[in-house]
């Protein structure tokens, strides 16, 4: 791991809990079940983590 990605790793566990989940919450994306169809009117999508790596 690079220094850069150590240091982003120390201030984000300097954040609170409470901001932690919420900046993990944003790195997922809705993915629908398999076999299932993506209506958001029912029941809230299962998500995915979003890979960062891939661009």
């Amino acid at each position: 791991m690079n220094k850069l990605k150590k240091d982003a790793e120390k201030e984000f566990r300097k954040l609170s809990k409470k901001e932690q989940d919420r900046i993990n919450r944003l790195k997922r994306i809705p993915v629908p079940a398999p076999g299932t169809v993506f209506d958001k009117k029912k029941n809230a999508p299962r998500k995915k983590k979003w890979d960062e790596t891939e661009e």
